[in-house]
């Protein structure tokens, strides 16, 4: 059953040690190096987004590497959903960096 009032977000569409033939869906440039699914979902928590997660799926460029996916309620453009969920988890990684430097 196709769930069209959500969106699908695979870490590979942010991943930015990937090409965009292998799935990435935004710029390398504001991409993250291997984002994990936990790191999606606090983005989604951090804008105020409900989302479902489905840890076990696979991308259909990548079906033996189950990443898993994140399924996300109203939201608006996918592709600017996108960028700022990979700034977040740029940011956050910063922040955790500073903190163990500290």
């Amino acid at each position: 059953m196709r769930r069209s009032d959500r969106t699908v977000i695979f870490p590979v569409y942010l991943d930015s040690s990937k090409t965009e033939s292998d799935g990435r869906r935004i710029p390398k440039s504001e991409g993250v190096q291997d984002p994990r699914l936990n790191e999606i979902v606090d983005a989604c928590a951090r804008l105020g987004l409900d989302c479902i997660i489905e840890a076990n799926a696979s991308h259909p460029r990548e079906p033996t590497a189950r990443r898993g996916l994140v399924r996300v309620g109203e939201h608006g453009n996918k592709s600017a959903l996108l960028k700022k969920i990979a700034l977040l988890i740029r940011q956050s990684r910063t922040e955790r960096v500073e903190k163990s430097k500290g």
